[in-house]
C-alpha cells in the first residue's frame, strides 16, 4: 500500500495462476499477475486480502514498459475494478 502525493492509495498485489502446460509430458507451471487498485478499493485490498488468500479479480489490462540498462522491458498490470476474497474467515 502507498499512497500518492495527491494523497489517493494504491494497493498492489500479486495473483498466482496455477496451470498445466504441455502434452504429451504435462508440467505444472505458475504465472504471476500483477494487480492494482485505487482510492477507497486500494483500502478495501488493504483490509480484507491476506497473503495466501484466493479471490476472484476482474478488471481491465494496461501494458506499460520502462527501460533498464538500456534495454526495454515490457510490463503488464490489471487494473482491478472488482475484487472478491473467496477466503473463508472464522468469526469471534
Amino acid at each position: 500500500m502507498r499512497i500518492t502525493s495527491a494523497g489517493v492509495k494504491i494497493a498492489r498485489l500479486s495473483l498466482a495462476t496455477n496451470w498445466r502446460a504441455g502434452l504429451p509430458d504435462p508440467e505444472d507451471r505458475t504465472d504471476w499477475h500483477r494487480i492494482v487498485r485505487w482510492g477507497h478499493l486500494a483500502q478495501i485490498a488493504e483490509d480484507y486480502v491476506s497473503r495466501g488468500d484466493k479471490f476472484y479479480v476482474e478488471g481491465y489490462l494496461m501494458y506499460n514498459s520502462y527501460e533498464r540498462d538500456g534495454v526495454t522491458i515490457p510490463t503488464a498490470e490489471i487494473r482491478a475494478r472488482e475484487l472478491v476474497t473467496l477466503a473463508l474467515r472464522a468469526t469471534a
